[in-house]
């Protein structure tokens, strides 16, 4: 029989699931308190980030190496797209060209987090430099927070 209820959520983990979820939800509200992070496609980066951060602590993208180094990554190679295509792609293929390009350097790099995609896109298409670097910020915080509170966590997932 399927269960509805995870199998980990018990009287023992029930505490972690609270936690760690309240603290994804923290970090997103963050988010939306920092003016240049308001746009939807960064809001759901920065939520899926926070999401494999908090509910999977122990897994490789979850890592501030692939975290800070994968949004990093990928909102500089956004720039480039958007300075190497001022009318020579549609912006769709542009789009893809950088999201295949991001999906290359973060593999090859081995700083896999698979929300920075969502910071390509953006990027491509808002060339906002300071949006990157609040969103670099709060990653940090976000990474910084789950090193801290890494011995009280559990993979949730």
């Amino acid at each position: 029989m399927k269960f509805i209820i995870d199998r980990k959520f018990d009287k023992y983990t029930w505490k972690h699931y609270l936690l760690q979820s309240a603290l994804a939800a923290a970090a997103l509200y963050g988010a939306f308190m920092i003016p240049l992070i308001d746009e939807p496609i960064l809001i759901a980066a920065i939520g899926s980030t926070s999401f494999i951060v908090f509910a999977m602590p122990e897994s490789t993208p979850s890592n501030p190496k692939n975290v800070l180094g994968g949004h990093l990554a990928c909102g500089l190679l956004g720039l480039l797209f958007f300075h190497l295509n001022s009318t020579l792609l549609p912006l769709s293929a542009t789009i893809a060209l950088a999201v295949g390009a991001a999906i290359f350097v973060m593999v090859v790099l081995d700083i896999e987090h698979p929300p920075a995609g969502g910071t390509v896109i953006f990027l491509v298409l808002n060339p906002m430099v300071e949006a990157l670097v609040a969103l670099l910020l709060l990653a940090s915080i976000i990474s910084t927070v789950a090193m801290i509170l890494d011995p009280y966590m559990i993979d949730l997932v």
